[in-house]
């Protein structure tokens, strides 16, 4: 196996056609917690996986241990990696609805963890995913909009928002909310 990414709480390593994401231990945690804690996200992780297959594109998960995730290899494109991500912009809104309508939310909602396969958008790395209220689903939006646009040309909150309206019933209720989630910040730079 080969390690392809390492991050705050986790090893990705790929293994021909999966890949093993492995819950890193702690050492500044008290063992006891560190093990429940890593246990604990491993299961929520996999488990939001599974449900939200149902609706929107992620890797297919292959086997689950305690402290491990192993899913397919996405072969693909990272969107962030596209300049001009104009023609991605409705098609992001009907996926982040859907994630929403079900329930959820992604809690690292970047260009970084969606990858293009056969012409679809993957979204990956639920690690920080969990249940969600509209401050969640809001929070989610605003995490996008601002990655979109700081790495990003051509990206469309309006078309965005036409995309979302049509996967989340919710979506005017959310958009309240972000409003209000944007009103918090120091830099007031208010959705269209």
């Amino acid at each position: 196996m080969m390690l392809i990414g390492k991050g705050a709480e986790a090893e990705i390593h790929r293994h021909t056609d999966t890949v093993v994401k492995k819950r890193i231990i702690k050492g500044y945690r008290h063992k006891d917690i560190d093990t429940r804690i890593r246990k604990e996200r491993n299961r929520r992780e996999a488990r939001i996986m599974k449900k939200v297959s149902r609706v929107i594109d992620v890797p297919r998960i292959d086997d689950v241990s305690e402290y491990s995730i192993t899913m397919e290899f996405i072969e693909g494109t990272k969107l962030k990696s596209i300049q001009n991500i104009e023609r991605f912009s409705e098609e992001l809104g009907k996926i982040i609805g859907s994630l929403h309508s079900e329930g959820f939310f992604h809690g690292d909602l970047t260009t970084s963890n969606m990858i293009l396969r056969h012409g679809k958008t993957v979204l990956i790395d639920f690690g920080l995913a969990d249940r969600g209220r509209l401050e969640d689903f809001a929070t989610d939006i605003k995490v996008l909009f601002e990655s979109a646009e700081a790495t990003h040309t051509g990206f469309s909150r309006t078309k965005f928002f036409r995309g979302y309206s049509k996967t989340m019933e919710k979506e005017k209720d959310v958009r309240i909310r972000l409003d209000t989630v944007y009103s918090r910040g120091r830099y007031l730079k208010r959705p269209q």
